[in-house]
Formats: structure tokens, C-alpha cells, sequence
């Protein structure tokens, strides 16, 4: 009896460890969308030993990837109505040369090339 509490003590505690993150929607019009209006905004699902970044233009998921680690950063790729849509995500001042990762996200994201917003969260 003992060794299941202990057992259901740890599955809680792990499962709490993750939290999810929602950056502000930032409305953007991409010079290739010939003055369409994308709303733009990224999530981050984290967990105890990754964190998954997805971007969403107008509530659809178009890109999603894993941070490395190692660099501080997720390169995400994908497309929305056929335009290439880019996020390179960072973890703002994160330690170098460190496998500790807190800290804010800043995602640049990119359509067919051009800059169009920055998110923060």
C-alpha cells in the first residue's frame, strides 16, 4: 500500500510539472497575402524534459518543433494557404553552455521570407 502511494505521489508530481504558455495574438499583414490579416500567436508546451513550441496562424497549427537543449532554440516550419511560414524560437537570456532552460520565449516568424512580428511569452 505504501509503495503505490508512493508510486501515484510521483506520476502526480511529474504531471504537474507541465505547463503551457500562450503568447499574445499579434494581427499581421504578410506582404505576399495581398492585404490579408493572419492572426498570429505561438504555445509552448512544456514538460519536465522537453518543450514542444507550435505557431498557429488564424487558429490553425502551422508549424510545430522541439527546443534543442543544447542551443536555446526551436526552428519551426510549415506552411498556411500556401505561404512558408518560419518561427526561429529562442529562450531570452538563457545560460550558455547549460542545459537549464527558463526563461521567456521570443519567437522572429517569418512569411515567405519576410519579417512580420515577434512574439514574446
Amino acid at each position: 500500500m505504501k509503495r503505490q502511494l508512493v508510486v501515484m505521489g510521483l506520476a502526480s508530481l511529474l504531471c504537474g510539472c507541465a505547463t503551457v504558455l500562450q503568447s499574445p495574438t499579434e494581427t499581421v499583414v504578410p506582404p505576399s497575402a495581398h492585404g490579408e490579416k493572419w492572426a498570429i500567436s505561438a504555445q509552448d508546451d512544456s514538460g519536465m524534459f522537453s518543450s514542444r513550441i507550435t505557431l498557429y496562424v488564424n487558429g490553425t497549427r502551422v508549424a510545430s518543433g522541439t527546443v534543442n537543449l543544447h542551443r536555446h532554440s526551436a526552428d519551426l516550419t510549415g506552411s498556411f494557404e500556401q505561404h512558408a511560414v518560419l518561427g526561429d524560437c529562442t529562450i531570452v537570456d538563457a545560460p550558455r553552455k547549460s542545459l537549464a532552460s527558463w526563461g521567456s520565449y521570443q519567437c522572429v516568424v517569418y512569411v515567405d521570407g519576410s519579417k512580420v512580428t515577434t512574439l514574446i511569452f
